[in-house]
């Protein structure tokens, strides 16, 4: 009788236990509803209706006929465990048909959400091969297009490829960077395009204004405050070349392109982008996909001072074959993020990758858990997007192939068989920043601990509302919540419960459905810019003191006052006197039972 070594059975059994404690995903795309759509280029998600779910849209890269079902880019609603196609009823019935010469890379590309009117409701954006089409949402599960009035500009010959959304001026509307990937001609918009919002509905071009109209071959852009001078900074990410960092002057200035000083400028093929904080050390970084046979994944770590190192050798990150679409997650909700990637092309087929981040287990570097994560399809992936779209609190993946319907990966997070699954979800909205809040961090501590993510929702042909996603492990209560808004206002709660969505809203009231925390409503400061006095309306709910501190651009403490009330209920905090104050920029601390919210203020009194 042949004898096998113990020693085998032993390693045979704990390699079956560790791939059956390793993270899990399911695929259900068709058992979900969303099968119908094929060849695919980009993917991005918003509730578009505005019912608590993250709706999906893809983008069909041919050009379309209404015949022919795998021409249809598709909007599919939210029902909790299915979606429903809407595409029809939502106003997507006749879309767009390429009548010149085609591109390999298909006809339609990017969808790019975001409230761009500040309205209440996200608009669509979508990118094509000759033309974009902006797209406004009626308020009633509906969509009209305003691409001519908006004054928005299509190029024939430009192929667009991304749409980015930000306020590069930090008025507090959303503004549009244009990616153009490929242009042989010198026509109109040669090069990306910068277009300014002017708050009517309508849009101005300025890119030789700021001195941003890149001339690469550009997949996807994004904007990150990189010099942490609060003015969101310009990321582009080129194919066929070095990516270029453009630092942002303030409005209407020159950016400056400072890509070699600082270390980003990745000569890879750059396709995909993601930024998240690998390492937590409050840092955001970038990483880049490419074809890693020609030039590895690029994984750019900020040092904390606006300069980068690039480490996907030593994090194990620089393989993932013909890359694409990426994003950060902390899938397995251990407090780390952990990395997923797109993979293939036209003729090379090979494995979507997961690198899970062991950061929070000792470890040094990611793991490639590919295979046993069964997120591993080989359909030749393009755009991705991680989001909740169960509301379990984990976060699930979509993927857009480009021949094959798209994958739907559920996370199967056991958070019923373990107490170090914990999680929780913010939404954000933004009251003097643009309504999306797009630009904003947000750091939670428990403990000794500190975790950041950076809201702004660009990705590879895409990009997407969502709540900010925190794994928390075994923390069931969250000591600190921080918001820093995108106008440099920070605002912080504490003693939030874990394993709920909450919604934020900015600088009007504290605090909006958060469990067990103190029930404070603060609205801004009026006048502001300010003369002589002040006021704050604030709600309490019960007797205490409230502090005000303003403090000048050093730090100083300028102003200070204690306030008893007796009761809860709505009060008016005044301050007067300050026209002893020199004229110019000055933050305020407004504090209440260990809860707190800071912001600007603007001086103008004449002394």
């Amino acid at each position: 009788m042949k004898r096998t070594p113990i020693a085998i059975i032993i390693l045979s059994v704990l390699t079956v236990v560790n791939a059956v404690k390793g993270q899990h995903f399911t695929e259900v795309a068709e058992a979900t509803g969303i099968a119908a759509s094929k060849h695919c280029n980009g993917v991005a998600v918003a509730d578009y209706d505005m019912d608590g779910d993250e709706d999906i849209f893809f983008v069909a890269a041919k050009s379309f006929d209404k015949d022919d079902p795998s021409t249809w880019s598709r909007l599919y609603k939210n029902e909790g465990d299915h979606f429903v196609d809407v595409t029809i009823e939502a106003g997507f019935a006749s879309q767009y048909i390429n009548n010149g010469p085609l591109s390999g890379m298909g006809q339609k590309q990017g969808a790019s959400w975001a409230d761009y009117d500040n309205d209440g409701d996200p608009d669509l954006l979508l990118t094509h091969f000759r033309q974009v089409q902006l797209f406004d949402n009626n308020g009633d599960g509906t969509f009209t297009e305003v691409t001519e009035s908006s004054g928005l500009v299509s190029c024939y010959t430009c192929h667009y490829s991304s749409g980015l959304w930000w306020d590069y001026d930090l008025d507090g509307d959303l503004d549009l960077y244009l990616s153009v990937w490929h242009n042989p001609t010198t026509d109109l918009h040669r090069y990306n395009v910068m277009y300014e919002n002017r708050a009517d509905g309508t849009f101005r071009d300025i890119t030789d204004q700021l001195k941003i109209g890149d001339n690469g071959a550009t997949w996807a852009s994004v904007a990150l405050d990189v010099n942490d001078d609060t003015l969101p900074d310009l990321y582009v990410v080129n194919d066929f070349g070095e990516n270029r960092l453009y630092i942002n002057a303030g409005p209407d200035l020159p950016f400056s392109e400072e890509s070699e000083a600082r270390g980003v400028n990745d000569k890879g093929d750059g396709m995909g982008v993601t930024i998240g904080d690998y390492n937590n050390n409050g840092h955001f970084d970038i990483f880049i996909t490419n074809i890693d046979f020609i030039h590895p994944n690029a994984l750019l770590t900020d040092n904390g001072d606006g300069y980068f190192d690039e480490n996907s050798k030593k994090m194990k990150v620089g393989k993932a074959g013909w890359a694409w679409g990426t994003r950060f997650l902390d899938c397995d909700h251990d407090t780390d993020e952990d990395l997923y990637v797109g993979n293939g092309h036209f003729n090379y087929e090979a494995s979507n990758v997961l690198f899970v981040n062991d950061a929070s287990e000792g470890g040094t570097g990611f793991k490639d858990q590919s295979l046993t994560s069964n997120a591993d399809g080989r359909f030749r992936a393009k755009g991705v997007e991680v989001f909740d779209f169960d509301n379990d609190g984990d976060l699930d993946i979509a993927v857009a192939n480009w021949l094959n319907p798209p994958y739907l990966y559920r996370n199967e997070v056991d958070q019923a068989a373990s107490d170090a699954k914990n999680w929780i979800k913010i939404s954000l909205e933004g009251t003097v920043s643009n309504k999306n809040a797009f630009g904003s961090k947000v750091s939670l501590s428990v403990g000794d601990e500190t975790f950041h993510r950076y809201h702004h929702g660009a990705n590879f042909l895409g990009q997407s509302i969502k709540p900010v996603h925190f794994g928390l492990g075994a923390n069931k209560k969250i000591d600190k919540i921080e918001i820093t808004w995108p106008t440099g206002i920070t605002e912080t709660f504490f003693n939030v419960n874990a394993n709920q969505t909450i919604t934020i809203e900015e600088n009007e009231k504290v605090v909006l459905s958060l469990t067990d925390a103190v029930a404070v409503e603060l609205k801004r400061p009026y006048p502001n810019p300010f003369g002589n006095e002040l006021t704050w309306d604030i709600t309490i709910p019960e007797r205490g003191d409230v502090v005000l501190k303003i403090m000048d651009k050093l730090g100083k403490v300028v102003y200070e006052s204690i306030r008893y009330y007796d009761r809860g209920g709505i009060h008016q905090l005044r301050s007067d006197g300050l026209d002893t104050l020199s004229n110019g920029l000055f933050y305020y601390t407004i504090t209440y039972n260990n809860t707190s919210v800071k912001g600007k203020l603007l001086h103008h009194g004449i002394r």
